[in-house]
């Protein structure tokens, strides 16, 4: 029946929260901002940023910031590049993992 399914599909969907909230906690990191940085880059899909773009948006550190961006790249929510045409030179950048970043990079 059809509310079985829905439900089971709830209960999934809530375990898979619990065990990322669980996860962040043992290593420090609060999924609050870890969220928050996960919806920057999906209301951004297609752009990539460097950290220090994402560390201002977050009010974070960029060595704080790191801990939470290894984590997601580890958890295939968010992968890197190193983007060699930025106007500084090669600089990493961060995007959203499963959306094809364009080639311009915000924040060079």
């Amino acid at each position: 029946d059809q509310h079985r399914i829905d439900a089971m599909f709830s209960n999934a969907d809530a375990s898979e929260d619990a065990l990322r909230k669980t996860r962040l906690e043992k290593k420090g990191l609060e999924p609050a901002v870890y969220q928050g940085l996960l919806d920057f880059l999906e209301a951004h899909a297609g752009q990539a940023f460097p950290a220090e773009v994402l560390a201002k948006q977050a009010g974070l550190s960029k060595v704080t910031l790191r801990w939470y961006l290894n984590e997601m790249i580890e958890a295939h929510e968010a992968g890197s590049y190193v983007d060699v045409h930025a106007e500084k030179g090669p600089v990493m950048v961060y995007f959203r993992e499963g959306v094809q970043p364009s080639d311009d990079t915000e924040g060079d």
